[in-house]
């Protein structure tokens, strides 16, 4: 199960960093972008990647060497890699994702012990037996009920 980022405000959250580069062959500066700042005038709901049709923030954008408008943006990718939710990576994480697919709803429990986890995972699916539940260790999905379910079909 991995994240998908699509708005600046999940990017600036990611503490990814995002770097603009001039359309223009001839000058091709490149500067890193303040999030933060740019989210002030197009919001944090802004899209990183532009929709067809659609004017994206990036081309109003000016270089600040050549005067051009129009930059191409990306993020840059961080060298550690960060982990899927906040905290200690080595925890065992029950998550409850609620009754649609793709939204965490709460952290269930945060264990160190796997077996132990593995316990309030099944404690979890008894209590919240509709609920989509996952037991994870930062992005590596262990256990997941709406898979099981799938099986079991």
């Amino acid at each position: 199960m991995s994240r998908v980022l699509s708005t600046l405000g999940e990017a600036a959250h990611a503490k990814l960093e995002m770097i603009a580069v001039c359309h223009k062959v001839e000058c091709r500066h490149r500067q890193k972008i303040d999030l933060y700042e740019v989210m002030k005038y197009v919001g944090a709901g802004h899209k990183l990647v532009p929709d067809r049709g659609l004017v994206h923030f990036s081309e109003r954008m000016r270089c600040p060497e050549c005067k051009t408008k129009g930059m191409f943006v990306w993020m840059e990718i961080p060298l550690e890699q960060l982990p899927l939710y906040p905290g200690d990576r080595n925890a065992y994480r029950v998550l409850d994702w609620g009754l649609t697919e793709g939204r965490l709803e709460r952290e269930v429990a945060s264990i160190h012990n796997l077996e132990i986890a593995r316990a309030a995972y099944d404690a979890a699916v008894k209590v919240y037996p509709t609920h989509h539940l996952t037991l994870q260790q930062g992005a590596l999905l262990m256990k997941d009920n709406w898979e099981d379910r799938r099986k079991e079909s």
